[in-house]
């Protein structure tokens, strides 16, 4: 009895192991394809909509959106000179999604030099 016992648990153990090997061979992929595609950004442009950009923000995010079009996506959002309630809503956004950027409209060129220093041929040098 004793030893099916112990041979129960070193199957559980090389069980563990093989999982844990597994997880770490997809990790590497992952860090991998996400070096590779750097230059892959989602940025979402907004002006006065706070209404509707919190639900926009968490449907990104919970419907793992990001994941499925970028490996090591991370949502940029650009908001362009809100009137309304729209960059406080993003700014608590931000703290709550740790792959989320929110830039005001006088950083609107981060989004452009991003691009020309990961790309020397990035045509919006200049902007």
């Amino acid at each position: 009895m004793a030893w099916v016992i112990l041979n129960v648990f070193l199957y559980l153990l090389a069980g563990y192991g093989a999982a844990a090997l597994l997880m770490a061979i997809i990790t590497s992929i992952r860090r991998r394809v996400c070096t590779e595609n750097a230059n892959v950004k989602l940025i979402v442009m907004v002006k006065n909509g706070e209404e509707v950009i919190e639900g926009i923000v968490r449907n990104i995010f919970l419907g793992d959106f990001l994941r499925k079009i970028m490996v090591c996506g991370k949502l940029t959002v650009l908001d362009m000179g809100s009137e309304d309630s729209t960059l406080e809503i993003l700014k608590r956004l931000e703290k709550e999604y740790g792959d989320m950027e929110v830039l005001e409209k006088n950083q609107k060129n981060e989004v452009f030099t991003y691009f020309s220093k990961n790309n020397p041929l990035f045509p919006y040098d200049n902007m």
